[in-house]
């Protein structure tokens, strides 16, 4: 098998409009969302649930029931991280509505570990063995068809592979942070170099049960480290105290640059982080509005195949974000079997739209090349 790049696609297209993003609202309107589900689910108007908790799953299971019209009773997940897609993937089982089968992939590097199927969920070190799904679904009874929809976390899975290509989507990030402080702090004041470390730091799941696995804690901490008002043990200790959490440490945070605002030219910064804790006290999951819009800006440019690209036979993973192949080919695989197939992100509407209309595509609007080894051969080894 050899790495190439197929088509260009665009996520809205792939998934056909079914793409519900951090705030839970279908994409495609004919399917219902948090705000219509409210009442029937016994939530309070404004509460929006993570991906790891249990309300998460009761949402999506709404969801995939209302779009196979009632005749869903298994649900594949296919995602890449442990903390927040494995949560979901447990979260059905304990609900016993359908039956569920996960698949969780962080690509390593060199030779295959293997893989292990443990209760409900398949671990791989490689993208290509989703196909393993098949054979393991079928013999705990879906039929994957009519009866079995598959749901695609979207970052590091369906684009910016875990382990293979998620590095340009981590540089995104961190270049958002950088240049979101050389505009609060001066470029002089600024080290690329050492906010990539500090972001390095806090995104790496050891810190998952601290950030949750949120992008807007995590280039939080960086910037409360990078500020020297916080060592990542420090913040590890506190949030180890009981009561202490994620909305405690951003107002020290605030409290610790106040201290220093007589001494320093921090106002900007100081009221960046005021606007944050402002969010975060009224529970919004995505309190980093202008890291998130930076965000936006940096993915797109990773995404957007450049006009003097027309065909790559050597995708450059380190640079660019591409399409999964193995992703989208199962995709298709499912498609043509009658399976219904839907992608559940929790990439907030801040990182995934332009702040105005025509500025920039939407990422679901991006046509994005799609790179890596095909697993077609293998799909039609599947067939009975």
């Amino acid at each position: 098998m050899t790495s190439s790049i197929i088509e260009n696609i665009t996520l809205r297209t792939l998934f056909d409009n079914r793409i519900v993003l951090r705030d839970l609202t279908p994409k495609d309107t004919s399917l219902p969302g948090l705000r219509d589900l409210a009442l029937k689910l016994g939530v309070d108007d404004g509460t929006l649930p993570r991906k790891n908790e249990f309300l998460y799953a009761m949402v999506l299971e709404e969801i995939v029931h209302a779009m196979t019209g009632g005749q869903v009773r298994n649900v594949c997940y296919i995602g890449d991280t442990i903390f927040t897609d494995g949560n979901v993937i447990r979260n059905l089982a304990q609900s016993g509505r359908f039956d569920v089968l996960g698949f969780i992939c962080n690509e390593s590097p060199g030779e295959e570990i293997g893989d292990f199927l443990f209760h409900d969920i398949i671990f791989s070190d490689r993208w290509s063995h989703v196909t393993r799904m098949v054979p393991v679904g079928r013999s705990r009874g879906f039929d994957f068809g009519p009866s079995t929809v598959a749901v695609f976390d979207l970052d590091q899975t369906i684009y910016a592979a875990k382990g293979r290509n998620n590095n340009p989507l981590r540089r995104a990030r961190y270049q958002a942070v950088s240049e979101l402080l050389v505009e609060v702090l001066g470029r002089e004041r600024v080290n690329d170099l050492v906010v990539s470390r500090r972001y390095g730091e806090f995104d790496q799941e050891k810190y998952h049960v601290v950030t949750g696995d949120n992008q807007d804690y995590v280039v939080f901490l960086a910037v409360a480290c990078y500020m020297n008002l916080y060592e990542p043990e420090d913040i590890l200790e506190e949030l180890a105290k009981p009561h202490v959490t994620m909305l405690d440490i951003i107002a020290s945070v605030l409290s610790r640059l106040e201290i220093r605002r007589g001494r320093e030219d921090i106002d900007e910064l100081c009221r960046m982080i005021g606007d944050v804790l402002v969010d975060a006290r009224v529970g919004d999951p995505t309190p980093f509005k202008k890291f998130r819009y930076k965000e936006f800006t940096k993915t797109s440019d990773a995404m957007i195949i450049p006009a003097s690209v027309q065909t790559d036979e050597n995708p450059d993973y380190s640079e660019r974000v591409y399409l999964t192949r193995e992703m989208v080919e199962f995709i298709y695989f499912l498609k043509s079997r009658g399976c219904g197939v839907i992608a559940f992100s929790d990439r907030p509407i801040e990182a995934t739209e332009p702040m105005e209309r025509g500025e920039k595509l939407s990422l679901l609007d991006i046509p994005m090349s799609i790179a890596g080894p095909s697993i077609e051969r293998d799909l039609e080894s599947l067939d009975p």
